[in-house]
Parts: C-alpha cells; sequence; structure tokens
C-alpha cells in the first residue's frame, strides 16, 4: 500500500495515530507546530524511533508524563544502539558520565551540560527530571552551591525529598534552594517569618514576583508559616489567598468530607493552563491546602515545591 500525503496540509490524530501504527513518521513539514499531544504521543509509543521519543520526551517528561525512570530507561535504549549517532547519542553519553563518571566534578559537568543544552525552560525542566537519580548521587559540597537550585529541582521533580533535604545545611535562607526545601520537606517545626519571606521576595526576579506568590501560597496550603507574615507579604503581593470562587468553594467541601478522589479531580481542573504562568496563587494555595489535609501531603508537598521552581 502506497501512503499519499499530497493535498494533506494538516494533521490530525486520526492521521497521525494510523501513521505510527503502520511504522511510519508523518512528515516533517506536517509536524511543524504542531500540539504537544503529538510529542507526548510519540514519547510513549513503542513503533516510534527512539530518537524521535527522546524528543517528545523533552516535552513529555515536564508534562507528568514519562517518569525520570522511564526517562532513563529510554536514554539507555539509545545508548545500546551503536547505529545512533549524533546529537542524541551524545546525550546518552553525557546520561551515562552523570551517573557513572569517576569524579563528582564530571558527573556535575555532564548534568550541567544536559540542562543548559535545553532550547527552553520547558526542555530544561525535563532534563531535570532526566537526571534526578543523578543529582541525588552527588554529594553535598560548596563547590556545587551555585548548581544547588537545580539539583534540589531535580531530586523533588522524581519526589526524593529525603535525598534532597541534605542540601538543607547548605542553603542560604531565602534562596531557591531554601524555597524548595522549606516545601519539600515532610515536617517542619517552626512556621517561615517575615524575614525569610522579604529575604526570598529580594532575591526573586521571576516574572511579578511569580515564585514569591507561589512560595507564599505553598507555605499557606501547608501550614507553614506565620500567620501575620503571611498577611503581610500577602498585602506587598497584592494578593488575596481567601477570594472565593466556585471552584475554590468546592475544592473546601471536597476536603471538609475527606474526599481524596474527589479534591485530586477538582485540583487537575484547577492546573488546566498550558504553563506555570497560567497559575493563580489562589488556585496553588487551595490545591496545597485541599490535598494536604485528605492525606496527600506528599502530592501537596511536591507540587508546591514545583511550582516555585517553575514558577
Amino acid at each position: 500500500m502506497t501512503i499519499e500525503w499530497d493535498g494533506v496540509s494538516e494533521m490530525n490524530p486520526w492521521r497521525y495515530a494510523f501513521t505510527i501504527a503502520t511504522g511510519l513518521e508523518p512528515p516533517a513539514a506536517l509536524m511543524r507546530g504542531a500540539p504537544d499531544r503529538y510529542a507526548y504521543s510519540a514519547a510513549i509509543a513503542p513503533m516510534v524511533p527512539l530518537t524521535s521519543r527522546a524528543a517528545g520526551a523533552d516535552k513529555a517528561a515536564a508534562a507528568g508524563i514519562l517518569s525520570s525512570a522511564a526517562m532513563v530507561d529510554l536514554y539507555s535504549q539509545i545508548y545500546a544502539q551503536e547505529d545512533i549517532t549524533g546529537e542524541w547519542a551524545e546525550r546518552a553519553g553525557l546520561l551515562r558520565t552523570a551517573y557513572t563518571g569517576a569524579a563528582s566534578a564530571d558527573r556535575m559537568a555532564a548534568i550541567t551540560q544536559l540542562w543548559d543544552g535545553a532550547g527552553d525552560a520547558r526542555t530544561r525542566y525535563s532534563r531535570l527530571v532526566l537526571t534526578a537519580y543523578a543529582a541525588a548521587r552527588m554529594p553535598v559540597e560548596d563547590a556545587f552551591a551555585d548548581q544547588s537550585a537545580d539539583l534540589v529541582a531535580a531530586m523533588l521533580a522524581a519526589g526524593l525529598d529525603g535525598n534532597a533535604l541534605r542540601w538543607g545545611a547548605q542553603a542560604d535562607v531565602g534562596s531557591l534552594t531554601w524555597a524548595q526545601l522549606a516545601l519539600a520537606a515532610p515536617n517542619r517545626g517552626n512556621p517561615i517569618d517575615s524575614g525569610a519571606l522579604d529575604s526570598f521576595y529580594s532575591n526573586d526576579d521571576s516574572d511579578n514576583y511569580r515564585k514569591s506568590r507561589f512560595l507564599l501560597a505553598g507555605l499557606a496550603g501547608l501550614g507553614r508559616v506565620d500567620q501575620t507574615a503571611a498577611a503581610d507579604f500577602a498585602s506587598k503581593l497584592e494578593i488575596d489567598l481567601n477570594r472565593q470562587t466556585r471552584w475554590t468553594r468546592l475544592i473546601v467541601q471536597a476536603a471538609d468530607v475527606n474526599n481524596p478522589a474527589l479534591v485530586c479531580f477538582l485540583a487537575g481542573v484547577g492546573m488546566q493552563g498550558d504553563g506555570w504562568d497560567k497559575m493563580t496563587s489562589v488556585h496553588l494555595y487551595h490545591i496545597v491546602s485541599a490535598l494536604n489535609r485528605v492525606g496527600l501531603s506528599a502530592e501537596a508537598r511536591m507540587i508546591a515545591a514545583e511550582a516555585v521552581a517553575r514558577g
């Protein structure tokens, strides 16, 4: 059978599914600018060539579709294929060095090269997911202090909070590393005070202080911030975490009756934007708070930490 593409001006799910099901790849011209759903499909489709799956994984991992273990498995297959050369083979080699390099400096250099080789923020976060377990093997040393925020973000992307917390003693209060760990720690004794919040705010170069907004929302949702400090900081950021909508009332009610399934569903509804720039402080606060209240504290902590890392 001959597959005819003449006259086809756009890709759709039906055409894409039949194409990869028959062991073919769609024409590159049709895939330029195609929606991300095709990359997500390619990342998990076993019939698609490994390099195409890896290209899709650079988007799929950031969307939560592929775990760190799945990413490592994919790159391991690429490394084992001698007929695969070029950039993907080089990245597979870098990943191997990130795990098996004899010196910690060599491992850190390979990890950093994988991060910095990303073309945009989303791809870079996928590379954080890819290197999560390699980051967990890095020693806590002053030499790697500049990379500590990304190392912690990578570990938390795979839920490795225990490994990430090793950096707690090295993290300066008010730094991005400190903020992620303040949210990710399973337990915290003393509430965060205004001095720590102001210190983070002064170091925050994100758009419209988004990271600071997310930090406050996450800490408030987890009950880890002094109430007076939270109110003052919210006033400085010009946000109102007590603002009510139909959605906020629904997710609060679901938590009130201890319905984890409904809380998860409503949390998903509240996270339907195409990027963290679409997330609001109010939504994040209620998502973290509701998950925490129904016993899903680990999920609440990881979502809050990721929000700050990607804000």
